[in-house]
């Protein structure tokens, strides 16, 4: 027997979906899809929709998150090969700035490339950041502030 989810389309009448059309929600939006296309795709109403993703919003922003991730790791070189090429350019930037004379003109553009390969260090150095559900909240004015997050 399938899990079912009562919910209200644009007419008020009340619907009920089962989890299987939620899950496929999610998913979708998950992957950056429009709520129009969603509706579109699963037959659910917008405001519906809305509902779903206020109360699923976590749940949807880690899947992003996960998603996001794997596709950087697909595109490029994994993060950790990313890492080890940004640190060998600032070893050899940091190695050939502590032979330079600081009246040396090279010296400042040196000196500026080692500065953004900390700054991408840091950026790629970033932890995947996840969050709790709404059902997690440990006190009403929370969970209600986040059943109020607007898509």
């Amino acid at each position: 027997m399938r899990p079912w989810t009562r919910s209200i389309d644009v007419a008020g009448k009340v619907q009920m979906k089962d989890q299987e059309t939620v899950q496929k929600f999610i998913e979708l939006r998950s992957k950056g899809a429009s709520f129009q296309r969603i509706a579109e795709q699963l037959g659910v109403a917008k405001s519906t929709l809305i509902l779903w993703s206020r109360q699923h919003q976590h749940l949807i922003q880690n899947l992003r998150a996960i998603e996001w991730e794997d596709f950087v790791d697909h595109t490029l070189a994994s993060k950790q090969d990313r890492l080890k090429v940004l640190s060998e350019q600032l070893r050899r930037l940091d190695t050939e700035l502590a032979q330079r004379d600081l009246a040396s003109v090279p010296t400042a553009r040196l000196q500026s490339m080692a500065e953004q390969i900390r700054r991408r260090l840091d950026r790629e150095c970033g932890s995947t950041l996840f969050s709790a559900g709404v059902e997690l909240c440990r006190d009403d004015e929370t969970r209600q502030a986040v059943q109020d997050w607007h898509a």
